[in-house]
């Protein structure tokens, strides 16, 4: 809570100024770069430690279940195989919503921290279309989280049977 308090501190003081000592714009591009840093480069970074911090979890995990399945079980199990499958499965998925994100919300903002004399080359019209992928990142990641919950899956299933009055 702290943290995002503070990150909008400088982004209202740069308002201030310009609704009371400045009646232009002026150089503001600063503004853009931090806003680039909060919104893409700083999540970018917390989900990549998290997102670590959860993969080494789970293949700790995996590594102490096959230790123990290696002592109590035959050699070379189709049960191994399948914690190296659902690691390498865990990997591939976090590597996924993790370039949806990269994609969907860094074009927009890379483009308006470019130069002026970049922007100008580009058609005006380009912006407009860039506001489309992060609304479609965000879907993805919220679809994703109902496909890949289990719990959910389940959840909605019953309710949806429930409704329909085929349970």
């Amino acid at each position: 809570w702290v943290f995002t308090f503070l990150s909008a501190i400088p982004i209202l003081v740069y308002y201030y100024q310009v609704c009371f000592f400045y009646n232009d714009h002026g150089d503001d591009h600063w503004v853009w770069i931090y806003v680039l840093c909060i919104l893409v480069v700083i999540p970018m970074v917390f989900i990549l430690i998290f997102n670590s911090i959860i993969f080494v979890f789970v293949r700790s995990s995996t590594r102490r279940i096959r230790q123990a399945k290696i002592a109590t079980t035959i050699p070379g199990s189709a049960t191994l195989s399948q914690q190296h499958t659902r690691d390498v499965h865990l990997l591939k998925h976090i590597l996924f919503l993790f370039v949806v994100f990269i994609l969907g919300w860094g074009p927009l903002y890379i483009i308006v921290i470019l130069p002026d004399y970049i922007l100008a080359a580009l058609p005006s019209w380009l912006p407009l279309p860039l506001q489309v992928p992060p609304a479609i990142s965000c879907m993805v990641q919220i679809a994703d989280l109902f496909i890949y919950n289990r719990e959910i899956r389940q959840y909605l299933k019953q309710q949806i049977y429930h409704c329909l009055h085929l349970a």
